[in-house]
C-alpha cells in the first residue's frame, strides 16, 4: 500500500498575530515547501501573518464573518475539495469543523490541534463557555486525533474528557526553522542610542492579565536598585496604559520600551541579554522557544504548562514560582553574569524544529489514511 500525502487542508480563525496562528504558518509552510497541496482555509481572511503565507498555499476564505455561520461554507469546501486530511486549531473552528464534516456526510480524517489549556480558556463559567464545553463533550470524541502541543496541555484535556484517552498525542508546536534565523540576523536598532552596556531584559507577548506583566515590571524594579537594567516589552493589548503608568510610578521611563507589535522578534532576542517570561498560564510559550533558539538566556515562571517542559525542569533556563516578583527578581540578577551556549542540534530546540514536527504530523496523517483506506475495503 503506497500512500502519499498530496492535499490538506489547515482551518482557523485567521492569521492574527498569536500562537497558534505562528505554528500554523509553519506547518503550512513546510507542507507546501514539501510540495504538498496546501489549503489554509480561514473564517476571517486578515491578520498580519498572511504575508508570510507561502506562495503556493491556497488562501479559501469561508467569508461568512463568524464561526458559526462558517459551517455550512466548510461543509460544501470538504464534499467539493475533498482534501485528504484536514487540521483544524482553536476550540470553536474545531467544533466547526467537526459539524462541517458530519454535515458534508464524508470521511475525511480531522486533527484537532489543542494550543493551551482547555480548562482555563473555558471554565465555564459563562453561558458561551457553558455551551462550547458541552460542543466539545459531545464533538471531540468523533475527532480521528487530537493532538496536544505539550504534555500539560494534553493532561488538561485527559482531566476534562477522559473518554479522549486514546486519541490524544503531543507533537510539540513548529517553531524553529530557517525563517526564524534569517529573521534573527538581520540589524534591528535598539531603542535607545546611547551606553549599549546597559543590559538589555525582554519580554514578548500580549499585554494581557495572564502574562502578569506588572509583576515583570516590579522584578527589574527590584534589579534596578542593584544594577541599571533595562526593559523591551513587544506585543500589544489592553493593559498597556495600566503597565505604562506602573512604569512611571516605578521611576524608570526613561529604560523602559512597549514596542508593540513586530513580526521579527528575533533579531531583538539576539541582542538581548536575557528573555523573561513571567505568565501565570501557557500552551507551550513560543516566544520561550524562540529566545533559546536566539541563543538568548532565559528565565521564566514555572506555570502550567510548557516551560519546564521546554527548559527541561530548569536544565536551560532558571524557573521561578508564578507570582513571586522577588524570586523573579533573584533569578534576573543570577543570569545577567551568566552564559548560554545553546546550539541547532541541542536537545533544547530539537523536539521544535519545524521539520521535525512536520514528519511527526506526516506519519500521523499517513496513518489515518491508512485505517480510513482500511476501513473503506471492509
Amino acid at each position: 500500500m503506497n500512500l502519499e500525502i498530496r492535499h490538506i487542508a489547515l482551518v482557523l480563525g485567521s492569521m492574527r498575530m498569536g500562537g497558534a496562528e505562528r505554528a500554523s504558518l509553519n506547518l503550512v509552510n513546510e507542507f507546501a515547501a514539501r510540495g504538498v497541496r496546501c489549503d489554509l482555509v480561514l473564517v476571517h481572511t486578515d491578520g498580519e501573518l498572511l504575508e508570510e503565507v507561502n506562495p503556493d498555499v491556497n488562501i479559501v476564505p469561508l467569508g461568512k464573518g463568524r464561526t458559526l455561520y462558517s459551517v455550512f461554507a466548510l461543509s460544501r469546501y470538504l464534499k467539493k475539495i475533498k482534501p485528504q486530511v484536514v487540521i483544524a486549531g482553536q476550540t470553536h473552528v474545531q467544533i466547526m469543523t467537526l459539524l462541517a464534516r458530519k454535515k458534508s456526510l464524508s470521511h475525511i480524517p480531522v486533527i484537532l490541534n489543542e494550543h493551551s489549556t482547555f480548562s482555563t480558556n473555558n471554565p465555564g463559567k459563562t453561558i458561551k463557555s457553558r455551551l462550547i464545553r458541552i460542543l466539545a463533550k459531545y464533538y471531540f470524541r468523533r475527532a480521528d486525533a487530537i493532538i496536544a502541543v505539550s504534555e500539560g496541555v494534553k493532561q488538561d484535556m485527559l482531566d476534562q474528557f477522559p473518554f479522549l484517552g486514546p486519541l490524544i498525542d503531543v507533537i510539540y508546536n513548529p517553531v524553529v526553522g530557517n525563517s526564524l534565523y534569517e529573521k534573527s540576523n538581520l540589524k534591528v536598532q535598539m531603542p535607545w542610542e546611547e551606553n549599549h552596556s546597559i543590559p538589555v531584559i525582554l519580554a514578548v507577548g500580549r499585554l494581557v492579565q495572564d502574562k502578569e506583566y506588572q509583576n515583570l515590571i516590579h522584578a527589574v524594579a527590584i534589579v534596578r536598585k542593584e544594577r541599571r537594567v533595562r526593559l523591551i516589552i513587544i506585543g500589544d493589548g489592553p493593559e498597556k496604559e495600566k503597565l505604562s503608568a506602573l512604569s512611571t510610578q516605578l521611576e524608570f521611563d526613561d529604560d523602559i520600551v512597549f514596542f508593540g507589535k513586530t513580526n521579527n522578534p528575533y533579531a531583538l532576542m539576539k541582542q538581548a541579554d536575557i528573555f523573561m517570561l513571567s505568565s501565570r498560564r501557557e500552551g507551550l510559550p513560543m516566544s520561550l522557544i524562540e529566545a533559546l533558539a536566539c541563543g538568548c538566556r532565559v528565565v521564566s515562571t514555572d506555570c502550567v504548562s510548557g516551560p519546564s517542559e521546554i527548559l527541561k525542569g530548569g536544565k536551560y533556563g532558571r524557573l521561578v514560582p508564578v507570582g513571586d516578583e522577588s524570586a523573579l527578581a533573584f533569578a534576573l540578577l543570577c543570569s545577567l553574569d551568566e552564559k548560554t551556549d545553546v546550539h541547532l542540534n541541542d536537545e533544547a530546540i530539537q523536539s521544535f524544529l519545524v521539520k521535525t514536527v512536520c514528519d511527526k504530523y506526516s506519519r500521523l496523517i499517513l496513518s489515518l489514511m491508512k485505517g480510513r483506506l482500511c476501513n473503506e475495503k471492509n
